[in-house]
């Protein structure tokens, strides 16, 4: 009996000294936790959903408190260093913090430029793989009357123009919209190679066989290359969009082609 109440003592203390050890533990992990993430700053996140190209406003802002570990130098610390001429580059979420490097000033503009939407479809848009940030030159065909004759000339209108952005102009499955991969400027570049044609959705038409225009591209112009490209998007033929090597800078002179240069 005795030796029974001494096994059940001694269950006690150990089942005790346990319970103890467990608690110490607990609350060291604990301790350590708020010494991580106790200290806390304040970021300014998306209040309302914000899409790209829009200019901030402190009404679209909030303040959200976030532990100081988490925090990143890319990080909006305080609304009133973005207020003025600045837009988000892509589409925000309510809640999102508001990063560096998806903001621009000026709508991504330098001093001088417009921006300017044009349509584009399958063709004219270069596969679908014309996205923010590629450097483009801009084709056109077009009939030129004169002397009692017309004559049809292809030309380049414009080169080494920025692309500021890229958005579909009709609802596509998520599927679609990933194969053209045309929305985001934080697509990375290793995903846009990986593309494949084979993903592309096919391309759509109008009931009289003309191809439709699937996208808008946004460049940056001079107020004269605006009005030029507006024209021939008016008056003009075809307009098409050439992808040019990041690195090529070079303007050489390009005659145009008439029927003519085959002869």
């Amino acid at each position: 009996m005795e030796g029974s109440r001494r096994r059940g003592i001694w269950f006690l203390v150990i089942a005790g000294a346990l319970a103890l050890f467990t608690t110490l533990i607990v609350v060291a992990y604990l301790n350590e936790i708020r010494r991580e993430f106790g200290e806390r700053v304040n970021v300014v996140v998306a209040k309302r959903a914000i899409p790209a190209r829009t200019p901030l406003t402190a009404d679209l802002l909030e303040l959200k408190p976030i532990p100081k570990t988490l925090m990143s130098p890319n990080y909006v610390l305080d609304a009133a260093d973005i207020l003025r001429d600045t837009v988000a580059l892509v589409d925000l979420q309510p809640g999102d913090i508001l990063q560096r490097s998806f903001l621009d000033r000026n709508a991504g503009l330098k001093p001088g430029m417009r921006a300017v939407s044009m349509g584009v479809n399958r063709i004219s848009g270069v596969g679908g793989t014309v996205r923010p940030g590629n450097r483009v030159d801009v084709i056109v065909s077009y009939q030129e009357s004169g002397f009692g004759a017309q004559t049809q000339k292809t030309e380049l209108l414009l080169q080494d123009v920025e692309v500021l952005g890229v958005s579909l102009l009709s609802p596509r499955s998520s599927q679609d919209q990933n194969a053209m991969a045309l929305a985001s400027p934080a697509t990375s570049g290793e995903n846009q190679e990986q593309a494949s044609v084979e993903d592309i959705p096919p391309a759509r038409f109008s009931a009289t066989g003309e191809m439709l225009n699937e996208a808008t591209v946004t460049l940056a112009l001079s107020a004269e290359q605006a009005l030029r490209l507006t024209w021939m998007e008016n008056f003009g033929k075809e307009i098409r969009l050439v992808i040019r090597r990041l690195d090529e800078k070079e303007l050489p002179p390009v005659s145009p082609v008439t029927i003519s240069s085959f002869r």
